[in-house]
């Protein structure tokens, strides 16, 4: 099963507008779910500052190539 990192938008914590953040999503389980299965509060943690950048850097790449995931209930 593969995962990616991906954009979703999620309402405004103070306010009317909407935000993003970052979730681990899987593609490969769409289907069966209809929406796109996502984890929430996604943390970055390397062993070294270098291994931390590393993942931001892949994170930000993943973030630039794929849609911005909108939950139904948000529209």
């Amino acid at each position: 099963m593969g995962w990616r990192y991906q954009a979703k938008r999620v309402k405004e914590d103070f306010g009317d507008g909407y935000e993003y953040t970052v979730v681990e999503a899987y593609p490969d389980l769409q289907e069966e779910y209809g929406e796109m299965p996502h984890t929430e509060n996604t943390q970055f943690i390397g062993y070294t500052p270098q291994d931390l950048a590393k993942w931001l850097r892949i994170a930000a790449d993943d973030v630039e190539k794929y849609d911005v995931i909108i939950c139904e209930d948000e529209e």
